[in-house]
């Protein structure tokens, strides 16, 4: 009995500490809550801007509360406004099969309307295209109308205003005009007699003539007619008879073959009057650069000597012939 008291006394200082410890337990889990909540809400402080943001991005408050609560009074509306519409339909479903369906005659009537209604209307737009037409005509009449007036009027004004510059007009288009020809420059030889002592002097002089693809055979003749009237105030005179006539005229080897009639050969000025007279050609023939010397034919005859008593024509004379 003695053992039993010991262990239960001993027993008893045990039992006390337990129930001390439970005691202790409860108290430091509410103290352990409370500092994780204040945590909880220091943090919540911290990021609510952040939160917030997140919140509005993602719409979670409208998605899990709604933005306008529904209403009972809203429901029973929307009921009642379904009902109205149902009813309203099923008034119209009957008012349409109480018509009275439409006989033959009626669907042909309506045909006939119909088709007479379309020719009335392809009627009236024919109608507005001939109209259209007829305006577009009109109008084009009077453009005419008036372009022609103002040309009217223009071409009076010029006549009033104008009248010597159209006449000229009409006298420069009904005078051709003038064509200017060519012309070219040939060298004659000309004798001048000296007064003091009746010696022959030669004098050549520059003419210009139209040109012509005979040259030569213009210097010749121009040479026979003699010279002009200012030619002959500087006292220019030829000693070439005046009836002679060159009958041809060709260049060989640039030699002039000239072919005179029989009045060349007779000079009243005698010997010295043919020397001058040959002279006279040759100098004017021998001025082209196609020619050194120049060969006499008499009727188409080469002779010797000029007229009876004799100059020497024979063969070619140059300018070194008479010097």
């Amino acid at each position: 009995m003695t053992k039993k008291t010991e262990t239960d006394e001993n027993n008893k200082p045990a039992k006390k500490n337990s129930s001390k410890k439970n005691k202790i337990r409860p108290k430091s889990g509410l103290i352990f809550w409370l500092a994780f909540a204040v945590i909880i809400v220091i943090a919540f402080l911290i990021a609510r801007g952040r939160i917030a943001s997140v919140l509005r991005e993602t719409d979670f408050i409208n998605e899990v509360i709604g933005t306008e609560p529904t209403r009972i009074t809203d429901l029973v509306n929307s009921q009642a406004e379904q009902e109205e519409l149902a009813q309203k339909k099923k008034a119209e479903k009957a008012a349409k099969t109480k018509k009275p369906k439409k006989t033959d005659k009626d669907s042909v009537k309506s045909s006939q309307s119909s088709n007479e209604e379309i020719p009335q209307e392809i009627q009236r737009t024919e109608a507005d295209l001939e109209e259209r037409a007829e305006i577009t005509i009109k109008a084009n009449k009077q453009e005419k109308l008036e372009k022609t007036e103002k040309v009217e009027k223009t071409e009076k004004v010029e006549k009033t205003e104008k009248p010597e510059v159209a006449e000229k007009e009409k006298t420069e288009q009904q005078t051709p005009k003038e064509v200017v020809p060519e012309t070219m420059h040939i060298n004659l030889c000309f004798v001048q007699i000296d007064d003091s002592d009746g010696s022959i002097i030669r004098r050549e002089t520059i003419r210009t003539v139209e040109k012509n693809s005979s040259p030569l055979t213009t210097a010749i003749n121009a040479l026979i007619s003699g010279p002009t009237a200012t030619e002959s105030q500087k006292g220019y005179i030829s000693i070439i008879p005046p009836t002679t006539k060159l009958l041809g005229a060709r260049i060989t080897n640039k030699t002039a073959i000239l072919n005179f009639n029989e009045d060349f050969t007779y000079n009243s000025y005698g010997v010295q009057g043919q020397i001058t007279q040959l002279m006279q050609i040759v100098y004017t023939a021998t001025s082209f650069s196609t020619i050194d010397n120049v060969q006499f034919l008499i009727e188409g005859q080469r002779i010797d000597y000029l007229g009876g008593e004799g100059v020497w024509i024979g063969s070619p004379l140059s300018r070194f012939s008479f010097k």
